[in-house]
């Protein structure tokens, strides 16, 4: 299932299928129990992406630019305006919460809003509401990292 045409043409399969597996690790726990061993280093492998794909997903602030159809090459351009919530432990940042008898002197990280960062060749998993609110697909990121906060991406038709 991990070969590139049956990852090109049947993702959902793909996807759907390496979900299923979470079923197969309950039902071989349960029916061999001396089994564990050999299983939970890949189900926490697992559900420890599936929890950084969360927080990733829930940390991004996304605003849709501009989206264009390139008919004549069966592409669509969609642009996105990316922006990350981040935990920062400057101190310097704290510098407008000054000491006071009241207030001691904290270092406790502050969440603050700061620009996506990506690097050339990296994609992202996008979701189309619209469309399905829990099917992400992922794709190439298509401009330079040094393009600025809008974040494009050239979609290629590739059928139905």
């Amino acid at each position: 299932l991990a070969q590139p045409p049956v990852r090109r043409r049947a993702y959902e399969l793909f996807y759907y299928a390496h979900h299923i597996s979470l079923a197969v690790f309950v039902m071989a726990l349960w029916h061999a129990t001396g089994s564990w061993p050999f299983l939970i280093g890949g189900l926490v492998f697992w559900l420890f992406d599936g929890v950084l794909r969360l927080a990733a997903a829930t940390s991004t602030e996304v605003r849709l630019v501009s989206c264009t159809s390139l008919e004549s090459a069966g592409v669509t351009r969609i642009e996105l305006e990316l922006a990350s919530w981040e935990w920062v432990w400057n101190p310097r940042l704290l510098s407008c919460c000054r000491p006071s008898a009241r207030r001691p002197a904290t270092f406790f990280p502050q969440l603050v809003r700061a620009p996506f960062r990506y690097k050339a060749g990296q994609y992202a998993f996008l979701t189309i509401p619209a469309i399905s609110a829990f099917e992400s697909h992922p794709f190439t990121i298509s401009s330079a990292p040094g393009d600025g906060p809008v974040v494009s991406f050239h979609i290629k038709d590739m059928g139905p």
